[in-house]
């Protein structure tokens, strides 16, 4: 985050989620980790977005390849909410 300040450059930080995520909530440790990232961005003025709770909603199994890697159906809803997030007019946050 240093560096990027020093460059004046603006950030966005989009927190991915695994296909277990949809049958559980995300473990402590997950939990931590997650909140952990949100604080060091969200802190030096950066966007965090936690996919998870913005797409959990309407994710399904249709969405993964496997466990971890993202089809078709999930990369182009991920993408629908990265460009609405960075392309909002007057959006703040957008780098």
């Amino acid at each position: 985050m240093a560096a990027l300040h020093q460059q004046g450059a603006r950030f966005a930080y989009f927190n991915g989620f695994l296909a277990w995520d949809l049958g559980s909530p995300r473990s402590p440790a997950r939990r931590a980790l997650l909140e952990q990232r949100r604080e060091v961005v969200a802190s030096a003025g950066n966007l965090f977005v936690d996919e998870f709770a913005e797409l959990g909603p309407e994710a399904g199994v249709s969405w993964f390849n496997d466990w971890s890697h993202t089809s078709a159906v999930g990369q182009r809803r991920i993408g629908a909410l990265m460009c609405a997030k960075l392309t909002r007019t007057g959006d703040e946050h957008a780098p």
